[in-house]
């Protein structure tokens, strides 16, 4: 005769309730640890993919005259700078490093016409002035040409708000054209401009050049 032989059948249905809790603890106990351990990676997964999300949509809007970074361009530094010469820049500096380039102002240097923060671009010229000098500054002869006409390919915001007609947002609406279309062939390809006219342009056509 076995011991659970001997237990009352009240005793014995006490006994099966406690076996199939003690089961049932075991069980739920096992699933919540194996559960709280792969939590973790599941969370590094998803940080992960959010992580590269994000930087997959911040990847920056680069202008024209600096996306092709190895492009070599030339430019002529003439005036009040210490080695005035043509020298080789890469795209994308702008006029201070290229007088740097060339030893900087000399004493008698007046930069205060010049835009040191303005890109450089090919064949331009860059001339620094002497202290008392008079005349148009040479550093801009590639946007404002003869006649004091604009040249529409290489001005920027604020020298194409010089034309007649044009202000911010046309200005704004002429670069992005440049950048998705290259420069302009001909003054009427001003027409293919959102917000520009033939009406507009024949106000504007004695004071713009390619």
């Amino acid at each position: 005769m076995t011991i659970f032989d001997s237990l009352t059948e009240k005793e014995r249905l006490m006994f099966g309730i406690i076996v199939v809790l003690t089961i049932l603890t075991l069980f739920l106990g096992y699933s919540y640890f194996t559960e709280k351990d792969r939590s973790p990676t599941a969370l590094n997964k998803g940080t992960i993919k959010k992580e590269t999300s994000a930087l997959e949509t911040s990847t920056p809007v680069t202008d024209d005259k600096t996306k092709n970074p190895s492009k070599v361009l030339m430019v002529d530094v003439k005036g009040a700078v210490r080695s005035p010469d043509v020298y080789q820049i890469t795209n994308g500096k702008r006029i201070n490093d290229v007088i740097l380039m060339a030893g900087g102002f000399t004493e008698d240097a007046n930069p205060n016409g010049i835009n040191l923060a303005k890109l450089l671009e090919d064949e331009m010229v860059v001339y620094v002035p002497e202290i008392g000098e008079s005349g148009e500054n040479p550093a801009f002869s590639q946007i404002q040409e003869e006649g004091g006409r604009v040249n529409i390919n290489k001005a920027d915001a604020t020298e194409l708000q010089e034309i007649p007609g044009i202000g911010p947002t046309k200005a704004g609406a002429i670069i992005r054209y440049r950048e998705e279309h290259g420069p302009f062939q001909s003054i009427e390809d001003l027409t293919n401009v959102p917000g520009i006219g033939e009406k507009t342009l024949e106000q504007m056509k004695e004071k713009i050049t390619i």
